[in-house]
This record gives structure tokens, sequence and C-alpha cells, in this order.
């Protein structure tokens, strides 16, 4: 009887050794020996929900750490290359690991393989890598503030650009006001005044980008202010002066002139009145490419007190205007009078 209790014994131990080799596919709790919540294949807590549904004071789940090698592979756990790979990719989503690369598409963070690429989680999209970023979204993901506080940045420790809500500052130096529109419009208003001297004029291009005006001197003056001093001319008379002026870079413009004579009684005649003279004539042309200048009293003659002629010094002030800001009116501006003294252009010229 003692010896067939114990090999009864014998067999109850062989068939639960037996049993425990099968697998049991059930939900399990790690940290209490509470059952776990309906819906979890694995729940980790080492306590009952509190009032504030805390189930953990003792640690957390960690994630193993890794260093991604690309964003569309599995390595360093999977080479690409492995036979069964795309079948192999597909059944790893949902896999999650805490990865330390830094590159110009990881971050340090959560990722998740969802099947083709590892996709960052909330927490790893909202840093921002010294070495760039990527897989970020277009209208959702942004650099800047949430409120209206001004966004700064730094060099050397030291603040260099402020953005405000309607203002862009540059070192100290404010460089848009109210709205700073790059690519198909730029606005900038109320901008500070400065010297003109100091600023260059930038004008847009045919494809919309911002140049410095130049001439092909090198000069980003737009007006220049020119006063000639010719003296000893030939009475009064000045038939041509070369300034060396390109009319190809410019276009010179007389903005005022004088006639200039000693002072022992010498003065300016005509050949009817030794007290008037006849109307100046004073213009400004180009010849041979360069801007010429010439001036004279028609008819008329500067003299000293005995009535000998003298000459004298014409003093004319001009205005260089780059022909960067030039636009050459093509339209046909000849009009005929008929003998009468007055008349009108039909239309304004075309290209204004």
């Amino acid at each position: 009887m003692i010896r067939e209790k114990a090999n009864i014994t014998k067999l109850m131990c062989i068939g639960l050794l037996a049993l425990s080799a099968i697998p049991v596919y059930q939900q399990i709790t790690v940290g209490i020996g509470l059952p776990p919540v309906k819906g979890a294949l694995l729940d980790i807590k080492d306590r009952t929900p509190d009032s504030n549904n805390v189930t953990a004071t003792k640690g957390g789940l960690l994630l193993p750490r890794v260093k991604l090698k690309a964003k569309d592979n599995l390595r360093p756990f999977i080479q690409p290359g492995t036979s069964g790979w795309q079948e192999l990719a597909r059944k790893h989503t949902g896999l999650t690991v805490y990865n330390l690369t830094n590159d110009s598409y990881f971050i340090q963070g959560v990722y998740v393989w969802n099947g083709e690429k590892w996709t960052p989680t909330d927490e790893a999209k909202e840093q921002w890598a010294i070495s760039g970023n990527g897989a970020t979204a277009t209208g959702t993901d942004f650099l800047g503030t949430t409120d209206n506080s001004s966004l700064f940045f730094r060099t050397s420790n030291t603040a260099c650009m402020q953005i405000d809500s309607t203002e862009i500052t540059l070192n100290d130096a404010l460089v848009a006001t109210d709205t700073l529109t790059l690519n198909d419009v730029l606005y900038m208003n109320n901008l500070p005044i400065s010297p003109s001297s100091e600023v260059s004029i930038i004008m847009l291009d045919s494809t919309g980008q911002a140049n410095i005006v130049k001439s092909s001197s090198g000069n980003d003056i737009m007006f220049n202010h020119l006063t000639y001093t010719i003296a000893n001319v030939d009475g009064c008379k000045l038939a041509s002066f070369n300034t060396q002026i390109p009319e190809s870079q410019y276009t010179l413009v007389i903005v005022g002139s004088t006639f200039i004579l000693g002072v022992n009684g010498e003065h300016l005649v005509n050949g009817t009145s030794q007290n008037g003279y006849n109307p100046q004539k004073i213009v400004s042309r180009a010849i041979g490419g360069l801007w010429h200048l010439s001036a004279d009293y028609t008819g008329g003659k500067p003299v000293n007190g005995n009535g000998v002629k003298v000459n004298g010094t014409w003093r004319i002030d001009c205005i260089a205007v780059n022909n960067a800001i030039v636009q050459v009116i093509t339209d046909a501006l000849d009009f005929n009078f008929n003998g009468n003294n007055s008349g009108s252009a039909l239309r304004m010229p075309d290209g204004l």
C-alpha cells in the first residue's frame, strides 16, 4: 500500500512538470499580487489605484536605451539584408526604445517602429537638436513662443536678436516693424531714419531677389550733387565742357547756375543796350557717350568799365542720377505744333 501511494505521488509530480512546460496565455500583473486591468496583457503596478489613480510609487518601466542607426531600418537589432527583412519589419511594428543618437534625423527620446520607419513620440518631437531636425511637420512644428512673449536669440550668451509680434530687433537696431513677410511679399514699415550718405538703396529684380543698387563703377548712391566751377571762359561762352561722366551709368541734370564777373565795373551787355543782357542758354547733353556742359548768354558779352570784353566764370550745379534707378521710356514723344505756341500730349507716355 505504501509503495502504491509513492507511485501515485511520482505520477502526480511528473504530471505537474509536464503541465508547467505547456505555454500559459493570460494577463499578467508585475509588482503586486493584484489582477491586471481588463484591457492590459501586462500591468505594472505596486499598489491599488488611489484617488488620483496613482498605481506606482516605487518605480516605472525602464525602456532599453539604444543608438538607432537609420530611420528606415531596425539596426542595430536586425540588419536590412537579413532574409525575410520586409516581414520582420512588419512584425516588429510597435517596438519601443529610448534612442540616444543625435543626428540630422534623430534626437534623444522615445521612438516607436511603425513597420517602415522610426517615429518620435511627442516628447522627442518637442526637442530641437543643435545638429538639425528631421521628421518635422509643416504647419504644425515651429520654433517660437505660444504666448505674447518675445523670442530671443543669443551669441556668446549676449542677446543679438529679438522677435516680437510686431517687430524684429537685431543688435539693438530695429530692422522691421508691423509686418515682415519674406518670399512673395516684403513689408517693412516705420523704419528708422538714417543719414542718406550711409544708406544704400535696395531694389527687387524680376525674380523678386533683393539687391543693392550700384553703378558699374561701384557707386551705390542714387543722387550725386556736383558743382563745376569753370573759370576764364571766352567771354561768357562755354561751348563744351566734357565732364567725363558716362551716359551709360548716369543721367546728368542741371539744377542751377551762376555767371561770375570781376568787381571792377565788369558787367554783361548785348548789342542794343548797355543795361541788359540776353537770356542764358545752359544745357547738358551726351556726346560720344559722355556728358558735356555748355553755357552762354546768346548775343551778349561781359565787358569791363571801358567796354572791353573780359572773360568770366561759370558755376554750374548738377545732379548725377545713378542709371540703376532710371527707366528709359521708349514711347514716341515727338509733337508738331503747326506754328502754335502751346499744346498737349494725347496721353501719358507708356511706361510711367
